[in-house]
Parts: structure tokens; C-alpha cells; sequence
């Protein structure tokens, strides 16, 4: 990804902050870490262009994983 993206991107979400306000009650603002920003345009899509990526790693590796020897290990399968 261009550098010009990733500092667009960057400052998009830099210092984002959220507060609630109630009929009674409103809370101080709170610093976002991590997550997607209920409301934010771009966050679903930078989510799912992630995940895409990691998808497509996974798909590489699913018949198990072959090493330079030649040898294939079996994939690992969640049972739960």
C-alpha cells in the first residue's frame, strides 16, 4: 500500500474518542484502541479489505502446509 494510504488512513483514526450521553448522565471521552467505529464510513471497509487478505493466506495453506523438504503436514482443524 502507497505511504500517502497508510498516513491518510493513520490520521483518520488517530485520537479517536467517543463519549455517551444520557438523559441524566454523560460519560467522560473514552480513547478508541481498537475496533470498528459504529457510524465511521471507511471502517467496515478497511475491516473487510483486512480480512480478504487474511482469507486469501488461508486459502494457500488449506490442503496442509508443504515444507522445502517436500514433506506436507496435515492442516489443523478446531474441533469445538
Amino acid at each position: 500500500m502507497p505511504a500517502i494510504i497508510r498516513s491518510v488512513v493513520s490520521n483518520y483514526f488517530k485520537d479517536l474518542r467517543v463519549a455517551f450521553f444520557l438523559q441524566e448522565f454523560t460519560t467522560g471521552w473514552q480513547q478508541l484502541e481498537a475496533g470498528i467505529d459504529m457510524g465511521c464510513s471507511i471502517s467496515p471497509i478497511l475491516f473487510v479489505a483486512d480480512f480478504e487478505v487474511f482469507l486469501i493466506g488461508a486459502r494457500q495453506v488449506v490442503g496442509g502446509v508443504r515444507l522445502s523438504s517436500g514433506q506436507k503436514l496435515p492442516p489443523e482443524r478446531f474441533h469445538g
